[in-house]
């Protein structure tokens, strides 16, 4: 452990000269860390989608299951409820679900529908209701 003796003494030798620059340092650090912690990220996301490694087993761009299993994972034994009120975009799903299956029901009775008609066109029945 150097001495403050020779601190002082180093500093001394340096002769450094305050300036205001530290703030322009100091955004540079970060700008830099920022950068650093882009590519790292960055690549951790290509290795999951692409997963280049000769012993590769589940890249997620040839998982269809990926998305669903990663989302239950999160929500854990969280209701829906409690997801959609603490997250409002991932409650967007249960808007979503409920959606497709009115959509799903409007299918299924226009299905019904036609399959009647095509049933009394065929039959050459009147139909009253």
């Amino acid at each position: 452990n150097p001495s403050k003796h020779d601190l002082r003494d180093l500093a001394v030798i340096l002769n450094p000269q305050p300036t205001i620059e530290c703030d322009k340092l100091y955004e540079e650090l970060v700008d830099s860390a920022v950068d650093l912690l882009t590519m790292h990220v960055g690549s951790q996301m290509y290795f999951m989608i692409y997963d280049t490694v000769p012993t590769a087993t589940h890249p997620i761009r040839k998982n269809p299951e990926f998305a669903g299993a990663l989302y239950s994972r999160l929500k854990g034994e969280k209701s829906d409820n409690y997801i959609a009120k603490a997250f409002t975009g991932i409650g967007q799903r249960q808007h979503v679900l409920a959606n497709m299956q009115a959509k799903n029901l409007d299918i299924t009775e226009i299905e019904k529908a036609i399959e009647f008609f095509r049933n009394a066109m065929t039959k050459g029945q009147e139909l009253r209701s």
